[in-house]
């Protein structure tokens, strides 16, 4: 996931995204106001005092990512089990050429794609961010 973070870094980026999974609702939002909206809206209040405005600003970062969180929330707070025989089985009942069309087989999933992908959607549909912009946020990432 760092890998593909590096690639397609999020706009004004001030550390390196990481994430804390818990099964607590309470810590969770604990956390992310310790973590996320805390230092944030002090970096907002410490940029007003020296007279920058960044854009966008840093409430406006806090919120785009008090959204994003939401959105993911349902799935960070959840511990998943997935039963795999049904599809083992249909995968075994396939025809080859069904097989090709339909891949079952998690095995051959491109995990490394896969997170790119995840993250290019987080910049693009969560955090509205332009794919315009990666050049220029890649720079400030390794500053």
């Amino acid at each position: 996931m760092m890998r593909a973070l590096r690639r397609r870094p999020f706009d004004n980026t001030l550390w390196y995204p990481f994430g804390i999974l818990v099964e607590n609702r309470y810590i969770y939002k604990i956390l992310e106001t310790m973590l996320q909206t805390i230092p944030l809206h002090l970096l907002h209040v410490v940029t007003s005092i020296c007279g920058t405005k960044p854009r966008p600003s840093y409430s406006t970062l806090c919120s785009r990512l008090q959204a994003m969180n939401e959105a993911l929330k349902f799935f960070a707070l959840r511990e998943w089990d997935f039963e795999r025989e049904r599809v083992t089985r249909l995968r075994e009942r396939l025809a080859p050429e069904d097989a090709a069309v339909f891949n079952l087989d998690v095995k051959t999933i491109d995990w490394t794609s896969h997170c790119e992908d995840f993250v290019a959607g987080a910049r693009r549909y969560l955090l509205r961010e332009r794919d315009e912009d990666i050049d220029r946020a890649r720079r400030r990432m390794f500053k």
